[in-house]
């Protein structure tokens, strides 16, 4: 029960330090302080962990997330409902700027604005890639709670087949999202 206390008085001081946080930010921080608080009860929850994000034309964005999926979200209706994200439009150049926030649970341009995985995932409208299905050793191990040295072993057994349904690619393994679930059932059900 204190943790719970002590949780809830951390999300408290979050909003009195942080006044110009956006309803985007607030869910953002809420969603990631819930979910800590059910991984500490001993619950997994999912976050879509972002890997990488390229700003488009038309102020779009492709969003790659670690489960080996993409999708194109559109910041244009923010401009209307949110205030501080007109900025984007008046500058261009802050638009283009982009990056992933540390950790992959977002997105961010400064300070003052960003944009959860969660909105990006809910919201964003996948599109096809020559690389869907496709997953790092990293992102694959993270998902189904394995060590990589146990895909590693895999390959040398038999279990995935190089060339099949595993590649390397200079020092990076990758690995196809069916031959996972073939030989380690879906993801998160090993958890």
């Amino acid at each position: 029960m204190d943790f719970f206390i002590i949780e809830l008085n951390f999300l408290r001081n979050i909003k009195i330090f942080k006044k110009n946080l956006t309803m985007i930010r607030d869910k953002y921080i809420f969603k990631n302080l819930i979910g800590l608080i059910l991984l500490r009860l001993g619950r997994l929850t999912m976050f879509h962990k972002i890997k990488n994000v390229s700003a488009l034309p038309d102020f779009k964005l492709s969003v790659q997330f670690s489960e080996g999926v993409t999708k194109i979200y559109d910041v244009k209706p923010l401009f209307e409902k949110i205030p501080f994200f007109a900025t984007l439009k008046d500058q261009p150049e802050v638009f283009a700027s982009v990056t992933v926030d540390v950790g992959g649970y977002g997105i961010i341009w400064n300070d003052e604005l960003d944009l959860s995985c969660d909105e990006l995932w809910e919201n964003g409208v996948q599109v096809d890639t020559p690389f869907d299905g496709l997953l790092a050793f990293s992102d694959a191990t993270e998902l189904w709670g394995l060590n990589e040295s146990t895909l590693r072993k895999a390959i040398t057994y038999g279990k995935l087949v190089n060339g099949v349904d595993v590649c390397k690619f200079g020092k990076q393994w990758v690995v196809s999202i069916e031959a996972m679930k073939r030989e380690y059932g879906n993801a998160g059900d090993r958890v």
